[in-house]
């Protein structure tokens, strides 16, 4: 649900208490100051069409509890594999969303003009995504989330096993385990750091199918793994969500239009497809608002 351009969170428990009084300062950052006693009301001006800011404001107050605000209001979020398929509509959608305060495009190659020299992108050039240097790791501070996006399949990865293993396991691994110790525990208002991560509808399959280690049908499934494995072991600082989309579509169509639905075979076992301007929406919908289970399955996404 959308209120005054904020999409509310999905438990739906929010209260819009539309009206003038005591607003919450923005400092520089742009992002809102936590303080708040137990069910006070913090109140945020935002700009319908974008982040918050002087001139035509709408107001709106929303519950807070335990001196947090129960959802992100406003978030710099760290995008990997921006000139990618999902990773470019992940990039547009945050640029759209109003929430999102600012983008840090992490990446090796060029993005589209259009992109870099939009006031809320900051493009970062990173050739190593196994190493976090401790430079990079200080323009990344404030970031409240990171959309991972770096994928692709052993045919796209020039049938390499070892190219494919570090592409689809070792990256994401290396780039949470730097932003659990150096990242999470330094967010704005001390809430959670959220890894997202774009896997596939297939891996839980291939945990069972693919016994072998070196099978590269394995490396989704076992990086799944080791994202949990970093996730459980700083629970109080870092989350990590799985997403499991079908088969891409692609497409030209807005990322404002609506996705393609599922499709079902004759035989009924259904072969899903989902539009890679809906997996971008809903990775960017689980990096502001979480989730109710750490894997978001393809019939979740679509909903999104």
């Amino acid at each position: 649900m959308v209120r005054d351009g904020i999409t509310a969170p999905p438990n739906g428990n929010d209260t819009d208490q539309g009206g003038s009084g005591d607003g919450t300062k923005l400092p520089p950052s742009g992002l809102p100051e936590l303080r708040a006693r137990p069910d006070s009301r913090i109140q945020i001006d935002v700009d319908s069409t974008g982040p918050a800011s002087p001139g035509t404001r709408k107001t709106t107050q929303y519950a807070v509890e335990d001196k947090a605000v129960r959802w992100r209001t406003f978030m710099k979020v760290i995008v990997t594999g921006a000139t990618g398929s999902a990773g470019r509509q992940v990039v547009q959608h945050c640029i759209e969303n109003p929430r999102v305060t600012k983008v840090v495009v992490l990446t090796r190659t060029a993005v589209s003009g259009d992109v870099e020299s939009h006031p809320k992108v900051e493009v970062v050039m990173h050739q190593d995504f196994s190493s976090y240097p401790e430079a990079l790791l200080r323009r990344l501070e404030g970031s409240q989330a990171c959309i991972w996006a770096i994928g692709g399949r052993i045919d796209q990865l020039k049938h390499d096993k070892s190219l494919c293993r570090q592409v689809v396991f070792e990256l994401p691994l290396a780039a949470a385990r730097a932003f659990s110790q150096h990242l999470a525990g330094k967010t704005p208002g001390a809430t959670a750091f959220r890894f997202v991560f774009c896997s596939s509808k297939h891996a839980e399959r291939a945990k069972k199918s693919f016994p072998f280690v070196n099978d590269p049908r394995r490396y989704v499934a076992d990086a799944e793994k080791g994202l949990s494995e970093v996730a459980d072991a700083n629970k109080a600082h870092f989350e990590a969500y799985i997403l499991r989309p079908a088969r891409y579509s692609v497409s030209d169509v807005s990322p404002r239009q609506p996705t393609t639905p599922t499709k079902k075979t004759a035989g009924g076992q259904g072969t899903a497809i989902i539009d890679t301007a809906q997996v971008g929406k809903a990775m960017v919908a689980v990096a502001l608002d979480g989730w109710k289970g750490r894997v978001v399955e393809n019939d979740a996404l679509l909903t999104m």
